[in-house]
Order: structure tokens, then C-alpha cells, then sequence
């Protein structure tokens, strides 16, 4: 079973996005926020709710 060059790049591309969606959640949780991406800008954990209605 062989790969073939289309099916290669779209490996390279997926793996690339979970590689730097992990990165972003480490650099974020050094940075001393609770949550990556929280809609509330840093202020989640001063709130305790992160957003949620």
C-alpha cells in the first residue's frame, strides 16, 4: 500500500494543525491563562465562567 503525493500533503497538513494547536495551548497555559482561546480575553479567571451563559 502506497501513499500517494496528494494523500502525503494532506498528512503534512493535518499533523502541522494539531502540532500548532498544541503549541498554542502550552505558550497560552505559561502565559497563566485557564483556558486557550476563551472568549473572554484573560478574564475568565477572574470571572470563573469562561464565557458560559
Amino acid at each position: 500500500m502506497f501513499l500517494s503525493t496528494a494523500d502525503i500533503v494532506i498528512i503534512l497538513v493535518l499533523v502541522a494543525l494539531i502540532v500548532g494547536a498544541v503549541v498554542h495551548i502550552i505558550r497560552a497555559k505559561k502565559k497563566g491563562g485557564s483556558c486557550a482561546g476563551c472568549p473572554m480575553s484573560g478574564n475568565c479567571s477572574k470571572t470563573g465562567d469562561c464565557g458560559r451563559s
